[in-house]
């Protein structure tokens, strides 16, 4: 008897949906996502009235599509067997379910919460409340604190200074009118993208989809006026340092580089190559990395971010240390000399090729991937085979963007209030 092969198909509904379904016979676990190109940057996007949004404002929006006319949406999920979620990030916002069973009416439960924003004054009013706590609370915690001083030490005015759930004066300014004008704009079905994990037929699950109201919903798209982002190339703040109720001082060093405006696909190469020089210099593929440890430089908290995007690019360092810049000056002195040579080119090809096929079994972070690359023009399988070309040549170029931005960097603490 054959075994049934795993398959990918795409297809695009008459809306303009764009849909991938990667058919996993042999697995018991499903999962679909439909993301929309909102996130928490998009703050420099004007409504009809010619007024900017409010940072926050996709966030709220996420916060209010699980309201719904028929009753407890996430009730009706788990009585599917199936669990539901979404986040916001700063580029996008994704709904998704994980189930073993009802994958069909779980699928159709989905598509009906992206499809729909039945909002009220009052119940705008009351979700303000509830986010306004939520706000609260991700204050008190040192790693957001991180996070946001982060982008305030690198940027002036790009919109990633403000945090992807806003302020208590931005939520509390959000209108009803403005986040039916957010929906309106970003929901329309022509801008989602939706991701299947299933061991359903393709055929069947096609048609289901193209079954929906939402496949054929022929409303006209509006169109998104932006805001241009002006961000001059040296850092806003040099230096950020405040304190918190922390036993062990936290911190991060940060580079800002040059924006990317090529393609989507030339920023993941280059991203790619930025992480494979930084992994061949402070992982445990320098034999160094021991010695450090033992010196206390570096633990468990240790951690790389490389984010190379269409108009802000980063590199950052979170470390945990009594000296932090005794820390961040062993950092700086590593990029100077940051390298790789060929052989270890390639042995870090083979991780990430390992990694990310092991990914491939994982239907919930599978499909998540595929559709943050799918709202990027990219798709997940290309990847895989980008960064598999990938010559000492790109490792070069990044060599020299990293020297170049040396002088670009920024320090933040975050160290223990005083007894």
């Amino acid at each position: 008897m054959f075994k049934q092969l795993e398959k990918t198909h795409g297809f695009v509904t008459p809306s303009g949906m764009k849909v991938t379904i990667l058919y996993k016979p042999d697995f018991k676990q499903q999962s679909m996502i439909v993301g929309v190109p909102f996130g928490g940057i998009h703050s420099n996007v004007y409504d009809e009235q010619h007024e900017l949004y409010k940072p926050g404002l996709a966030h709220f929006l996420e916060h209010k599509l699980f309201e719904s006319e028929s009753g407890d949406i996430m009730a009706q999920f788990s009585e599917l067997g199936a669990q539901v979620n979404a986040f916001t990030s700063y580029q996008e916002t994704c709904y998704y379910f994980n189930t073993t069973t009802k994958f069909k009416e779980s699928s159709n439960l989905l598509l009906d919460l992206v499809s729909d924003c039945s909002l009220s004054e009052e119940s705008v009013e009351k979700e303000k409340g509830i986010i306004i706590s939520e706000l609260s609370m991700y204050e008190a915690m040192v790693d957001q604190a991180l996070v946001k001083n982060l982008y305030k030490s690198l940027y002036h005015n790009h919109p990633i200074i403000h945090d992807i759930g806003g302020s208590k004066k931005s939520v509390t300014d959000i209108t009803l009118k403005q986040l039916m004008d957010a929906f309106n704009r970003f929901y329309h079905p022509s801008l989602m993208q939706c991701v299947c994990v299933t061991n359903e037929p393709i055929e069947s699950v096609e048609a289901m989809i193209l079954a929906h109201p939402l496949s054929s919903n022929t409303k006209e798209k509006n169109s998104v006026s932006e805001e241009a982002i002006i961000e001059p190339r040296d850092v806003a703040f040099k230096d950020i340092h405040v304190t918190m109720d922390i036993e062990v001082a936290k911190g991060v060093y940060a580079l800002k580089l040059d924006a990317h405006e090529g393609s989507s696909m030339n920023n993941v190469l280059k991203q790619f190559a930025l992480r494979f020089l930084l992994e061949a210099t402070f992982s445990e593929l320098n034999p160094l990395y021991q010695e450090w440890i033992d010196q206390e430089l570096i633990n468990d908290y240790f951690d790389m971010d490389v984010d190379v995007s269409q108009n802000y690019s980063y590199i950052a360092f979170l470390c945990e240390h009594e000296h932090l810049d005794e820390v961040f000056d062993w950092i700086e002195s590593m990029l100077k000399k940051v390298d790789l040579d060929e052989v270890t080119l390639n042995q870090l090809k083979r991780r990430y090729l390992g990694m990310s096929l092991k990914a491939l079994n994982k239907p919930s972070s599978l499909s998540k991937q595929l559709v943050r690359y799918a709202l990027n023009d990219l798709d997940f399988f290309d990847v895989l085979g980008l960064f598999q070309t990938m010559s000492m040549k790109d490792i070069e170029l990044a060599k020299q963007h990293i020297l170049n931005s040396l002088t670009h960097s920024s320090r933040v603490k975050i160290t223990p209030q005083a007894k």
